[in-house]
C-alpha cells in the first residue's frame, strides 16, 4: 500500500485513530495541532489516497544538544550547543 504524507491539518481524520496507546491518542486528537499552530512541533500524518483518515503519524520537535554530552568533541565544530530534532511522538494504528 502507499500512503500519502503531509503536515497535520485541521481536516485531517484523528478520531478514529488508536494506536493502542492512550497518550498519543490523545495527543494526536488533542494537541498534536494546536503545537503545530504554535510552531513548538511539527506533526507528519500518513492517510491512504483518497482518504483523509489518519492511519500513521510522527511528531518533531525543535531541539539542541550541548557539546559535552555528544559522542565526539569534534562533532560539535567548536560549538556550544549543536541544534538538532527530537522525535517526540510515534504512533501508527493498530488496523
Amino acid at each position: 500500500m502507499i500512503y500519502r504524507s503531509a503536515r497535520l491539518a485541521a481536516e485531517h481524520e484523528t478520531e478514529v485513530f488508536d494506536c493502542g496507546n492512550a497518550r498519543l491518542n490523545d495527543w494526536l486528537r488533542g494537541q498534536a495541532l494546536r503545537a503545530e499552530r504554535a510552531g513548538i512541533s511539527a506533526t507528519t500524518v500518513w492517510t491512504e489516497p483518497g482518504s483523509l483518515e489518519v492511519v500513521a503519524f510522527h511528531t518533531i520537535a525543535p531541539t539542541q544538544v550541548r557539546r559535552d554530552e555528544l559522542p565526539s568533541r569534534t562533532m560539535a565544530a567548536g560549538y556550544g550547543t549543536v541544534p538538532g530534532y527530537r522525535l517526540g511522538r510515534l504512533g501508527l494504528d493498530r488496523r
